[in-house]
């Protein structure tokens, strides 16, 4: 279950066929946990379906977005989604070390 106190937040990634993912974290302090409690895989699909099933998972939980799906994230923003001022990295670099933290946590 997550706590009430527990920050969240989501993240959209747009691929060039249209195809949209986004997953949406939890983060227990006490433990130091990241929970990936819901993730989505939407379609090629009409933009104000992907922002009802966004809402739907709560459209004050702040949302990243990359920079070059910044046309997505203004729609969305245009939406009432709660979607970061700012853009996320897009260096390599930085996405092998999450996924790295990502595999090692969820062997545990």
């Amino acid at each position: 279950m997550i706590e009430p106190a527990w920050k969240r937040i989501g993240a959209i990634h747009l691929e060039a066929d249209g195809t949209l993912g986004a997953v949406w974290l939890a983060h227990d302090y006490t433990s130091n946990v990241v929970y990936c409690y819901d993730a989505a895989v939407f379609r090629p699909e009409v933009p104000a379906i992907i922002t009802e099933a966004i809402a739907a998972r709560g459209r004050h939980i702040p949302l990243a977005w990359r920079k070059k799906d910044k046309e997505l994230a203004d729609k969305l923003l245009d939406s009432g989604i709660n979607v970061l001022p700012d853009h996320s990295s897009d260096d390599p670099g930085m996405i092998e070390m999450i996924s790295r933290c990502l595999l090692y946590t969820s062997d545990a």
